[in-house]
């Protein structure tokens, strides 16, 4: 039936778009990327991202000097993200990462710094309602 090669090589195109597509639903369902990575030198303990204000709490391991980890974090309405950790002096720290979304999609870095200070940066130029990254948007 397909055998000319003109039609094999609709065929593979059709088919690789269409596992694209697939990979763009797939991804637009788990929300934003939020990653945590703890270049302050010190361990970090009870490391969280919170979904304010009716949002689910994203509870992290606890981040060795060097080490990341992330999570998707489903907005819920309009709401902001917060990165919450405790020092080494057991002290208590909050810092919102994300302002403002909704129901959007993208990749956001939180870096802590020494001293504690965080720093995020969004990976995407805004963040936006289709992730077009697909299955790559998962790495």
């Amino acid at each position: 039936m397909f055998r000319t090669r003109k039609a094999r090589i609709w065929l593979t195109v059709l088919g690789a778009f269409l596992f694209y597509l697939m990979g763009v639903v797939v991804r637009s369902k788990y929300g934003l990327h939020v990653v945590v990575r703890n270049e302050s030198g010190e361990v970090l303990h009870e490391v969280s991202l919170k979904v304010e204000y009716r949002g689910k709490l994203y509870e992290l391991p606890n981040l060795a000097p060097g080490e990341r980890a992330g999570a998707f974090v489903n907005p819920v309405g309009k709401s902001h993200v917060n990165l919450g950790f405790t020092d080494p002096r057991n002290v208590r720290h909050v810092e919102t990462v994300v302002g403002y979304i909704s129901d959007n999609c993208g990749r956001v870095t939180a870096t802590i710094n020494p001293g504690n200070k965080v720093d995020s940066t969004d990976s995407n130029a805004a963040l936006s309602l289709v992730c077009w990254k697909s299955w790559f948007g998962f790495v």
